[in-house]
């Protein structure tokens, strides 16, 4: 076998960033998209609850769980963009979605009733939803089918860089500005991605003369690329996925920890802030967690490439629930022992930090090793359906927790056990391609065209 036939084996586990000009591009643009989702979604929340319920004397708790039927509707419309993304491509939906979730960001941000802040809010959630989960890991699934969990430990640097920059940012804003304009820079930023988007991003490495995971091919083997590209029919349909075992376990795994990382990073100020802490010490600290969280991302992306995506994500969800706990046993020592507190705080921030930095890594690394590349943007969208589901109940569960005890230890200990589920999970998936599965379901039988062409 030649060495140019065993390159792409090798790039599977490859932990060399050897991506090419056009696949970096390709990667700092996803984590820019997952910076504006994140922040828009998440991390702008640390602020944007208090300020909007200030600003127009709305309950703040109100306020805060309105966050989860907004992420119900964006589940919804997502479905349909996602089958969109797989017909259309992820490019020309991307133009769309960027352009109206800036404006809807705009709108927010001059809402005076609740009724106006939810309508533009569930507009915003849905285009940030779509961008980040559905179009930018369909990107990344396409540039980068065999080296995925590296790409994705680059790329998902950008939701780290929204945790640690978000609230530092708004912060400063506020200061200066009203609500209304803050929100108008952000809104305005996101509409300059879309436009930018129309001109330099491309669905596919072959579109640019590029090559998947930049591996060297010959020029048979590009123009096979191409043309298997081009006649590519999709073997999966909705029903098919969610008839299918695999797509509810990797979907249910990751609902688990979307759902942990959203409870914690979007109202960590608040629980900081509980402690008897300043605003300004609160937002420095969760700054600081973020700040890890993009080496941590990076580290998540190597032990994806070198470990497989089914081990990495079992020992990431332990890893994580042993933050949570250090987080719990802070609060318990606080009033006894201070320094200890103090101690546990700061150890479970760091732990926090680089866990948040590999949340977003395996979710779509693992549906590619599964469906593969072509099949990648449905099977996403219906994986991300579900795992969205569980994680916009995590505003619910903050809320009714925080009206009932007025304390995040309780919640955080519910988190514990749900990291640790999920960590179970992972454990239980089977990973492996499943068209290399033999004796499978009818799923995944041949087509007809396929079988015909084989007998002849």
């Amino acid at each position: 076998m030649s060495k140019k036939e065993k390159q792409p084996v090798d790039a599977k586990h490859s932990a060399n960033s050897n991506f090419g000009k056009w696949g970096w591009w390709i990667i700092i643009y996803a984590a820019i998209l997952m910076f504006i989702s994140n922040g828009a979604q998440a991390d702008g929340l640390n602020l944007l609850v208090s300020k909007f319920s200030y600003v127009n004397n709305w309950d703040s708790n109100t306020v805060l769980a309105l966050s989860t039927p907004a992420g119900y509707v964006a589940l919804a419309v997502g479905v349909p963009l996602g089958w969109l993304i797989m017909k259309k491509g992820a490019r020309k939906v991307l133009i769309g979605v960027l352009i109206v979730g800036g404006l809807s960001y705009a709108a927010m941000g001059n809402s005076h009733t609740l009724v106006a802040y939810f309508i533009f809010q569930c507009i915003l959630y849905t285009c940030a939803n779509c961008f980040c989960m559905h179009a930018a890991n369909t990107l990344i699934a396409n540039w980068f089918p065999k080296k995925k969990g590296l790409a994705l430990g680059w790329a998902t640097m950008g939701m780290n860089a929204s945790s640690a920059l978000t609230s530092v940012i708004l912060a400063q804003l506020f200061t200066k500005f009203s609500l209304a304009v803050s929100l108008d820079f952000f809104g305005a930023a996101t509409v300059a991605i879309g436009i930018i988007t129309i001109f330099f991003i491309r669905d596919t490495p072959e579109e640019v003369g590029c090559t998947p995971d930049n591996v060297p091919l010959s020029k048979e083997e590009i123009e096979a690329n191409n043309k298997e590209h081009e006649n590519y029919v999709p073997k999966w349909t909705f029903g098919k996925l969610l008839r299918d075992k695999d797509t509810w376990m990797v979907g249910m795994c990751f609902g688990c920890f979307m759902l942990v990382t959203v409870g914690i990073m979007s109202q960590l100020v608040g629980r900081i802030m509980q402690m008897g802490f300043t605003q300004a010490f609160a937002i420095s600290c969760v700054s600081v967690c973020a700040i890890i969280g993009i080496a941590g991302s990076y580290a998540w992306g190597v032990l994806d490439q070198k470990m497989g995506t089914k081990w990495a994500t079992t020992f990431f969800g332990v890893f994580f629930a042993a933050g949570i706990v250090f987080n719990v046993l802070s609060s318990v020592l606080l009033n006894t022992n201070r320094p200890a507190a103090l101690a546990c705080m700061y150890i479970s921030l760091v732990i926090i930090g680089v866990s948040i930095g590999g949340t977003a890594n395996f979710a779509p690394s693992m549906t590619t090793n599964i469906f593969g590349r072509r099949e990648f943007p449905l099977a996403f969208t219906v994986i991300t359906t579900i795992y969205n589901i569980m994680k916009a109940t995590s505003y619910a569960v903050l809320a009714a927790v925080l009206a009932a005890t007025g304390s995040y230890t309780a919640a955080y200990i519910v988190f514990i056990a749900i990291s640790l589920i999920g960590s179970l999970l992972a454990w239980k998936i089977d990973d492996s391609p499943k068209e290399s599965r033999p004796l499978k379901a009818e799923e995944h039988k041949k087509v007809p065209a396929q079988e015909e062409a084989e007998t002849a």
